[in-house]
Formats: C-alpha cells, sequence, structure tokens
C-alpha cells in the first residue's frame, strides 16, 4: 500500500474511533444517571463531526436521520405517548443546532483546506528556490573555477609575448598587449567578486555582539595608512554595537568605509562619519561622507551586481561591493538604502534584525 494511502486511512478511521469511544462514554454516563439526563441526541455529535471530517454531506444526512430516527423510536416505545408542541420544539431545536455546526464546520473544513493547499504550495515553491540556489551556486562556483585557468594562460602568454618579442611590436603592439594584461586581470577580479558573493550569500550565519564602532575606526585607520598623503575628518562615536556575524559585519563596514574613502578622493576638507540613530523604534546605523555623491534616479541600480554610478577612470572599482553589502544585511533580516545628491555626498543606512 502507498504511503499516501495508508496515511489517510490512519486520517479516517483515528476520528471514527475516538468518536465511538467518546459516544460510549456519553452512554455510560447517562446509564448512571438512570437516563435522566435527556442526552440520547447528543450521542449523535461526536460521530457526526467523525464523519463529516470525512465527508460533510454524509455527515449532514447522517445527522437527520439518526435525529429522526430516536424520536420514532422514542414514539414507538411508548403507545399512549402523544406529541406535544414542546417535543416539535426540541426536535427543532436540535435539527438546526446540528445543521448550523455542520454548515459551520465544513466551511472551516474548507478554510484550512485552502490553507493547508496554499502551505503545500509554498513549501513547494521554496524547495523549487532551494533547489535553484543550490544549482546556481554550483554552475557559479564550477563556471568561475573553470575560468580561471584558461585567463591565466592568455595572461602568461601575452606576458610572453611582451617580453620576448617586445623589439619587434610598434608602440600600438606593446599597447594591445597592455590592454590583454589588464582585461584578463579585471576578468579574474570579476570571478573572485562572484564567488565572493555567492559565499556570503550561502554562508552560515552566526550571531554575536559587535562593536561596529572600533569595526569602523579600524577601516578608517587602514585606508589612513593605505593614502597617508589624504587627510579625511573622521566622526566615529563610541559604544555602538550590534548583533551579527563579525565576519559578515566586517566585510559590510569595509565595503561602506571603503567607498566613502574613494568618493571623498577629490574632496580637499573630506568628511566621514558613523552613527546611530532610532527610526520607528528601530537602531538604524548609517555611514555619511561629503564626496561625489550620486543622482537618486539612479538609485535602483547602485545595488545591482557590476553596475557602476561612476566611470571607472574618474573612480576605479568593479561594482561588486554594495551587492555584496545588500545580500549580508538581507541575511541578517535588514535592509540597506541610500540618499545622496550629486556633489553633495551620500548617506548609507542600514538596519539590522
Amino acid at each position: 500500500m502507498h504511503i499516501d494511502t495508508l496515511l489517510q486511512g490512519k486520517a479516517k478511521t483515528i476520528p471514527m474511533i475516538v468518536a465511538i469511544a467518546f459516544t460510549l462514554f456519553l452512554g455510560f454516563i447517562d446509564y448512571l444517571t438512570g437516563f435522566e439526563l435527556r442526552i440520547d441526541v447528543f450521542y449523535l455529535l461526536p460521530i457526526s463531526f467523525a464523519i463529516w471530517y470525512i465527508s460533510k454531506k454524509t455527515a449532514l444526512v447522517v445527522s437527520i436521520l439518526s435525529i429522526l430516527m430516536i424520536y420514532v423510536s422514542d414514539l414507538l416505545s411508548k403507545p399512549y405517548y402523544s406529541l406535544h408542541f414542546i417535543d416539535l420544539w426540541n426536535l427543532s431545536v436540535v435539527f438546526l443546532f446540528f445543521i448550523i455546526v455542520i454548515l459551520s464546520l465544513s466551511k472551516l473544513r474548507a478554510t484550512l483546506d485552502e490553507q493547508g493547499r496554499l502551505s503545500s504550495e509554498l513549501q513547494k515553491a521554496l524547495n523549487d528556490i532551494k533547489r535553484t540556489n543550490e544549482s546556481l551556486e554550483a554552475f557559479s562556483y564550477s563556471v568561475s573555477h573553470d575560468l580561471r585557468s584558461p585567463l591565466r594562460r592568455i595572461e602568461v602568454y601575452a606576458q610572453m609575448i611582451e617580453e620576448d618579442y617586445s623589439p619587434r611590436l610598434d608602440e600600438a603592439g606593446k599597447d594591445y598587449i597592455r590592454r590583454m594584461c589588464y582585461n584578463t586581470r579585471l576578468m579574474q577580479d570579476l570571478i573572485d567578486a562572484l564567488l565572493k558573493l555567492s559565499r556570503y550569500t550561502h554562508a552560515s550565519l552566526t550571531r554575536l555582539k559587535v562593536d561596529l564602532s572600533a569595526l569602523v575606526r579600524m577601516m578608517l585607520d587602514e585606508s589612513a595608512r593605505s593614502w597617508p598623503d589624504r587627510t579625511v575628518e573622521t566622526v566615529v562615536p563610541g559604544g555602538v554595537s550590534a548583533e551579527g556575524d563579525p565576519a559578515m559585519l566586517q566585510v559590510v563596514v569595509s565595503n561602506l568605509i571603503g567607498n566613502a574613502w574613494k568618493f571623498t578622493m577629490h574632496r580637499q576638507e573630506a568628511r566621514i562619519e558613523f552613527g546611530v540613530k532610532k527610526i520607528d523604534g528601530k537602531d538604524v546605523y548609517f555611514i555619511r561622507d561629503n564626496g561625489a555623491g550620486f543622482n537618486m534616479a539612479n538609485a535602483q541600480r547602485l545595488f545591482s551586481p557590476f553596475q557602476r554610478l561612476h566611470s571607472e577612470s574618474e573612480f576605479p572599482g568593479i561594482g561588486i561591493g554594495l551587492a555584496t553589502v545588500q545580500r549580508i544585511i538581507q541575511r541578517h533580516g535588514g535592509k540597506i538604502w541610500a540618499e545622496s545628491e550629486p556633489d553633495q555626498g551620500a548617506t548609507f543606512y542600514f538596519t539590522l534584525s
């Protein structure tokens, strides 16, 4: 027997067994009281409900016939018994009671069935999404690794041509070789970025208390050491912390501070500020700069992989940092958004649940 059929059989049998047991219990209570309780009609309740669980139409028919049979047997067992108005009233009330209960339960059953169907469809969709994500992750990982080897070979051969045949090449030929090497390195950087994005999308999450103020100061210090000729005013309040994965939040802070540092590179008086404020009762963290800014009409492209709002010649980069930040923030149950104006700096806000 198929497992589904077996489970369906049990789902129908168990309610009937429980209903019959409860009916016998009611009869036993009625017997102990000398059948003075007049609850014989209510023997039908548990059995009717159990039958309703299997088929609402059958339950309705069984309930009506059983009520009529009880009253007819009551009349036949007492030859001199006369039917009074109160008996008709009782019969009508009990009959109406069963009709209302069964119709109400039928509506509830239909609602539960619909919820079950929707839940099953949702679970199926989630399973499909999970399988798709796993396939995409495996595909991305495989393609990325398969692309590395030919790219390395192209770069090596280009360098060999530049070294061994340089005297035979004119300036245009040498420029072509340099462009080839540059683009193979750029392609390798894009592959690395895709692998990191995939890793942060699916990596396990560990929640600990993280000192965001310390992380921001550390990233600012690293940026200052990398560009010692720049002077940047920084504002970092102490004691700002959050619950999250320490390694992932370090990536978030690193990318946001890195962007703020990069886009203020043309400012003589650059300023980067980190802080937190309450919005609708939630902690909202922000990193603000007075750099190049951007047009909010293009804000929807901001967190898409490899989308750039500035030319590479003006501000270098491959356009994957903010996409990575968004994935990490979403993994933490939060959201990230930005406010900016061209040449007026930008502020990036993010929350963590």
